[in-house]
């Protein structure tokens, strides 16, 4: 269950889902008709225009039509898409990990004894 879409990574792997419906329509109203050329010509539609039916259909924006057009690939290749890296950068180095620091407080532990710091 670890692997199921949730949250934003939901929304993506969503996405990409009408993007693919839309793709398969848009093959399959390709191939109707009496004159397949006329008939191709009319609904042939670019990934592009695709996918820009996809944004405009969720009222989301420009950076999602580009992130659709990306992700696709992966995911009729290896059906994964690639989960999103938000909020997983560093923002602030703490004192605490600067190996100075560590090293300075491990040093005065041992001038003073671990006594005074374990109740």
């Amino acid at each position: 269950m670890e692997n199921r879409p949730t949250g934003l990574w939901f929304k993506y792997h969503y996405q990409v889902y009408l993007f693919l419906k839309f793709e398969l329509q848009n093959e399959g109203e390709a191939l109707k008709g009496p004159d397949l050329f006329t008939e191709c010509a009319r609904s042939l539609v670019s990934h592009k225009g695709l996918a820009q039916k996809v944004v405009d259909g969720g009222g989301w924006g420009q950076r999602v039509r580009r992130r659709i057009m990306r992700d696709e690939a992966p995911w009729v290749k290896k059906h994964v898409i690639p989960k999103s890296n938000q909020g997983r950068q560093r923002k602030v180095v703490t004192l605490l990990e600067d190996p100075e620091t560590i090293l300075a407080v491990r040093q005065h532990i041992l001038q003073v004894g671990e006594s005074k710091f374990i109740p």
